[in-house]
Parts: structure tokens; C-alpha cells; sequence
């Protein structure tokens, strides 16, 4: 009681009310903040568990047009890949074509397969579409390395209409190419005619530009500041482009080889006029299975090339994307 009434004349005093005056005003001011505050809070959370609601809600017209959207693609995705290649390896495996049914699903078999890779010719073709495909993505790979670096890391003159250049073949159907090869070789004193020198000309020539995207997309995306930075070191140009360009663009390079090497192991349109007796590749052979009739033993073969390619174009995204992760 003592200490309540002493409090109270403390009160009184002229100075110390204008305090406590003060202090009350202050009281009251940080109550109504913390009072805005709670609101605020309190109003967020309303409105995060009215957007929840909505986007939840099974009527909303943006999830159903979303689906629908999703739909649409799958179903063409389906039509136009899934279906075609379900048929393919069902036509593999039965002794002779014919439409899906369930009989054929009981007499399914893998006889095509042993046969069709154990023929001669196919062994024979394989081994040169490899080939072709391996040197074809190297040539380019390698051209088209020193292009690109030519065309964006360069000044030199005409570097722009070289790029231009090395386009063009994109323009150039496969059939008229293999008919301007023709022209050019057939009576040319380099003995190339007849033989798969005269293919892989054809493959490096087609699938240029490829490459040469590739490796661009690879340099632009190599800042100047790193080979400035080591030259201001000492670093000689060698150097430079062995411990810090080459690194860097490697798998941007790597996966343009992977592309071309795909690109010529399913060529057709310049191969077939540009082949003779002997150097067959993979798409002469599987047009000659077409020719004589043999379907089941056709569509193993483009069984076992399109699991194979599948496995080179993933191979491919995956060292392109990792390119890009590293150069960014």
C-alpha cells in the first residue's frame, strides 16, 4: 500500500507526468502496430488459403484447359512415335507380316532377329555405316570447330558470309546432293566414284551445319574474360585453347559428334544413288530387305537401329545439357 501510494505522488509531479504521458502515448502506439501486424498476417494467410483453394478446385477453367493441353500431347506424342514403333516390334517377331491379332501375339518369335543379324550382308553394311558415321563426325566435328571459332572469335572479314556458306547444304535436298555428287565425280581424276569415299563426302557435306551449330552455340556461350585473363598471365595461344577453350566447349563438341554420327547412320536419300555393290550401308540394306519382300526381317533390323540411335540422341541431350550447365 506504502509503495502504491508513493507511486502515485511520483505520479503527480509536473515532470514526471509529462513522462508517463509520453510513455502511455508510446504504449499505445507499439500496441496498435503490433495490432496491424497480426492483421496482416492474419489477411495473408486468408488470401493463401483462398489461392490454394482455387487452384485446388477441380472446376477451375485453367486446370481443365491445362489438361486438356496435356492430353493433346500425349495422344500425339502416341500417334506419332509410340504406335508406329509398338507395330515395328510387333511385325518383328512374327514369321511373316501380318495385321495385330491375338493369334500372333501366341506365335511371337525371334527368329528374324537371329536371322537378320546373322546375315552376311547386314554384318557387311553395319560395319560401314559405322565407319562412315565415325569418320563423317569427326571430319565435321573438326571443320566446323575451326569455322566456328573463325566466325565468333574473329574479326576477320567474310567470317559472316562463311557461316552463311556453311548452311547452305540445309537448303539442298538428299537426292539432288547425291545427283550434284554424281556430276562432279563420276568422270573426276580422283578415283572416288563407286567406293565409301564418295559417301563420306556426302555425309560431311550434308550434315555441316550441324556441326557448325554446334560448336558455335558452344563458343558464344565462353566468355572473352578467360582467355583475356590467361593471356594477361603469360598463357601462349596453345595454351589458352588446350587449358581453357577446349574444356569448356568439349561437350558441345561432343554432343554435335553424337548427332552427326546419328544423322549418317540413318542417311538415305544421298546414299542410295551414291552406293555400289559391296559398300551397302544400314538404309541400302533395309531398302533392299523392302524390295524382296522380307518385312519381318526388315522391321527386326529397324528394331535394333532405332533402340540403338535412341541410345546415342540420349546420350547426345545428356552430354548437351551438361555443356550447358558448365558454360553458363
Amino acid at each position: 500500500m506504502q509503495i502504491s501510494k508513493n507511486l502515485k505522488y511520483i505520479f503527480l509531479l509536473p515532470g514526471v507526468l509529462s513522462l508517463a504521458a509520453v510513455l502511455m502515448l508510446a504504449l499505445r502506439h507499439v500496441a496498435q502496430a503490433q495490432g496491424g501486424v497480426a492483421e496482416i498476417a492474419r489477411r495473408a494467410k486468408l488470401t493463401r488459403e483462398a489461392a490454394y483453394k482455387m487452384l485446388s478446385k477441380s472446376g477451375n477453367p485453367e486446370l481443365r484447359s491445362l489438361t486438356a493441353v496435356l492430353a493433346a500431347a500425349g495422344a500425339y506424342v502416341l500417334a506419332i512415335a509410340l504406335l508406329p514403333l509398338l507395330a515395328l516390334a510387333y511385325a518383328s517377331t512374327q514369321p511373316y507380316f501380318r495385321a495385330p491379332s491375338l493369334t500372333g501375339l501366341g506365335e511371337m518369335t525371334l527368329a528374324n532377329y537371329r536371322a537378320v543379324l546373322g546375315d552376311g550382308r547386314t554384318l557387311r553394311a553395319l560395319g560401314n555405316s559405322v565407319l562412315l558415321a565415325v569418320l563423317a563426325a569427326t571430319a565435321v566435328t573438326a571443320v566446323t570447330a575451326v569455322l566456328a571459332w573463325l566466325v565468333v572469335r574473329t574479326r576477320v572479314r567474310g567470317r559472316r558470309l562463311l557461316d552463311m556458306l556453311a548452311f547452305v547444304p540445309l537448303a539442298i535436298p538428299g537426292l539432288v546432293l547425291g545427283v550434284a555428287l554424281l556430276a562432279v565425280y563420276v568422270r573426276s581424276p580422283v578415283p572416288v566414284y563407286g567406293t565409301l569415299w564418295l559417301l563420306l563426302i556426302a555425309y560431311c557435306t550434308r550434315f555441316t551445319p550441324y556441326g557448325i551449330r554446334f560448336a558455335s552455340a558452344s563458343l558464344a556461350q565462353v566468355g572473352h574474360e578467360l582467355e583475356e585473363s590467361a593471356a594477361a598471365c603469360g598463357a601462349s595461344f596453345p595454351r589458352r585453347l588446350r587449358r581453357i577453350l577446349l574444356p569448356l566447349v568439349a561437350p558441345g563438341l561432343a554432343a554435335g559428334w553424337l548427332t552427326v554420327v546419328v544423322l549418317s547412320l540413318r542417311e538415305l536419300s544421298s546414299s542410295i544413288l551414291l552406293y555400289s555393290p559391296g559398300n551397302e550401308v544400314l538404309s541400302i540394306r533395309i531398302w533392299n530387305l523392302y524390295e524382296s519382300g522380307e518385312f519381318p526381317e526388315l522391321a527386326a533390323l529397324g528394331v535394333v537401329i532405332t533402340v540403338s540411335l535412341t541410345a546415342l540422341v540420349a546420350a547426345g541431350y545428356r552430354l548437351g545439357a551438361r555443356g550447358g550447365r558448365g558454360t553458363a
